[in-house]
């Protein structure tokens, strides 16, 4: 059986004052792009290469993804539709999204996700939403 490709979603935070955000943005990037290539190599994962972005778009191939896990960062997106709409174009048409609530109420991960029009809520447990491509 074949291993299924997935990608996980990262995202953080870079501080707020507009006149260093570049440059601390830029060394936190490579920093956990780094630390990524690190542990990847550790634990002899040689399929894992990191991906650094800014904004929405990732460069990346269409339909690459049988499973995409977007953990821990979903609150924090301030336009969940652009996305959104990045994830799916990476999702092969029969994928699962993963996705939780992170510091947001369950109520409005699912309406991001459903006013997006991209995804169907497939299942829902405690801890996160289980997605198709609509």
């Amino acid at each position: 059986m074949p291993v299924p490709a997935c990608c996980s979603i990262s995202a953080f935070s870079t501080g707020s004052t507009r006149r260093s955000k570049t440059r601390r943005q830029d060394t936190r990037s490579t920093n956990a792009k780094d630390e990524l290539k690190e542990k990847a190599a550790h634990y002899r994962r040689n399929n894992i290469r990191p991906v650094l972005v800014h904004g929405y778009t990732t460069g990346l191939p269409d339909a690459i993804a049988d499973r995409i896990f977007a953990l821990d960062m979903f609150f924090g997106i301030r336009q969940p539709t652009e996305f959104l709409s990045e994830l799916k174009r990476l999702i092969k048409p029969d994928g699962i999204l993963v996705i939780d609530d992170g510091h947001q109420p369950r109520e409005a991960t699912r309406r991001k996700i459903l006013d997006s029009g991209l995804w169907q809520i497939e299942s829902e447990s405690k801890d996160h939403l289980g997605c198709r491509p609509a």
